[in-house]
């Protein structure tokens, strides 16, 4: 959990910043850089997988379990940060500019803009985006499985369910009950999400 909160908070914390940048600054190759944002998701896994653990080795992070831990988080965070600039830009064009244009008339800097006027009204797709985040750093199994397996008190849900199925005696009950457990927190974050999101396309959409 701690694992998969700290991934899903810092990648929406970088994302609202980079998301803000490509929807209302303009600069040299901001459409190069936008439109290969998503490249990461090309590339599978498994290709990436002995290359990172062997970066993690020359630097000695995989030596220790903290820096394992470390290194899962850096590679949960560029995992879910692509996604996170994708949707978060494309909600922040839907803010009229006007109302930026306003702020900054009134003395607002970019940087209080973006506190005062789009995290406030984003936050219904904020709160999509974290949950998004947080579900794909939840179940991520493939680099969690090398990156500590040899740290069995350190074991993610995922690795922890793998390890009651090649078990030299597997109880399917209790195999079945722990994957249904692991379930609920994602089942709770997508009905958030579905509701959140709901919440921000319907409002504003009458003017009272």
């Amino acid at each position: 959990f701690l694992l998969s909160a700290s991934a899903a908070s810092v990648s929406l914390a970088l994302a609202v910043f980079g998301a803000y940048a490509f929807s209302r600054l303009r600069f040299g190759g901001r459409t190069i850089i936008q439109r290969s944002i998503l490249f990461v998701y090309m590339v599978g896994g498994v290709l990436l997988m002995v290359p990172l653990y062997q970066m993690s080795v020359k630097v000695g992070l995989a030596k220790t379990v903290w820096g394992s831990l470390l290194s899962l988080l850096l590679i949960y965070i560029i995992q879910t940060l692509p996604v996170s600039l994708y949707m978060l830009g494309n909600y922040f064009r839907t803010i009229p500019y006007s109302i930026e244009e306003a702020a900054i008339t009134d003395g607002c800097s970019r940087i209080q803009s973006i506190f005062i006027i789009i995290i406030p009204l984003s936050v219904p797709m904020l709160v999509t985006v974290f949950e998004y985040c947080f579900i794909i750093a939840w179940n991520e199994f493939l680099f969690a499985s090398v990156f500590l397996k040899q740290y069995h008190n350190f074991h993610t849900l995922p690795l922890a369910i793998q390890s009651l199925f090649v078990s030299k005696n597997a109880i399917w009950d209790r195999i079945m009950a722990a994957s249904m457990l692991t379930l609920v927190p994602v089942v709770i974050c997508f009905l958030f999400a579905m509701r959140n999101l709901s919440g921000g396309l319907a409002e504003g959409g009458v003017k009272e």
